[in-house]
């Protein structure tokens, strides 16, 4: 096995716009393990792993959205497409602390069949993780507690998880379709629900936040928040970047008043 993690996706990048570079590929021949988002998020690493000519990487291809409830969920296959456009189900499942959490027994299940001499140091760590997800999990709970059923809007289609787990609620979306910036008419019709509903809060990904966002918290009143959904800092862990989200959005919501 190697002796550390290769991370393929620049850190701060928007895994949706992602083109593999050509050392990608190099780098993807050398390894034993591919971890995958999966639900149509990464198909480009599925494209790139396609150019590799070893079955044994193909089979040690890990979907970490198996076992998971998708929300969204579309009836068809997830078919390989441009990279950006989500595939068989809404794909932000990490956003739930609880999904990540079977997501990281999957990584591990993994790592265990690749090298089971490691079984006592992966069990240690996973009961590592789990402890710190624990924690951090009834830390964010009472942190967004106060904010329970709170309407917000998000820019894109990626906060679901995030909401069903701290019960926020998401009053629309305003991409129609991702990647495809809103015209005039659709942006009228969010200033209306904004409105209607006394949202006060947009929410935005840090590493796109949208085009034309500003036109529209203009327009509506809104506040935008960027969260950290994909890990923006080198080396941050999962429990660090849901800690600065949560703070995040929670200090966005003291300072409106919700």
């Amino acid at each position: 096995m190697p002796d550390g993690v290769v991370q393929l996706l620049p850190t701060g990048f928007d895994p949706e716009r992602f083109t593999p570079r050509p050392g990608d590929l190099a780098v993807m021949q050398s390894g034993d393990l591919l971890l995958r988002a999966g639900a149509g998020f990464d198909d480009w690493a599925t494209l790139l792993a396609r150019r590799v000519q070893r079955a044994d990487l193909a089979t040690a291809s890990v979907d970490l959205s198996r076992g998971i409830a998708l929300l969204e969920v579309k009836g068809r296959a997830v078919e390989a497409s441009d990279g950006h456009a989500h595939g068989s189900a809404n794909p932000h499942w990490w956003l739930d602390p609880v999904n990540a959490k079977t997501a990281v027994a999957s990584i591990a299940a993994a790592l265990l069949a690749a090298d089971p001499a490691r079984e006592a140091v992966l069990s240690a760590r996973l009961d590592a993780f789990n402890a710190s997800l624990n924690a951090g999990l009834a830390r964010w709970s009472a942190a967004l507690a106060p904010y329970a059923n709170q309407p917000v809007l998000a820019y894109h289609n990626s906060f679901p998880y995030l909401a069903r787990r701290f019960r926020l609620d998401i009053a629309a979306t305003v991409e129609l379709r991702e990647g495809v910036s809103p015209g005039p008419a659709r942006l009228a019709e969010i200033a209306d629900i904004a409105r209607s509903k006394h949202v006060r809060l947009l929410l935005v990904e840090q590493a796109d936040p949208g085009q034309l966002t500003p036109a529209l918290t203009r327009a509506a009143a809104l506040t935008p928040v960027a969260l950290p959904s994909n890990g923006e800092a080198p080396g941050e862990t999962y429990v660090a970047m849901m800690d600065a989200l949560v703070a995040r959005l929670a200090d966005a919501f003291a300072k409106v008043g919700a």
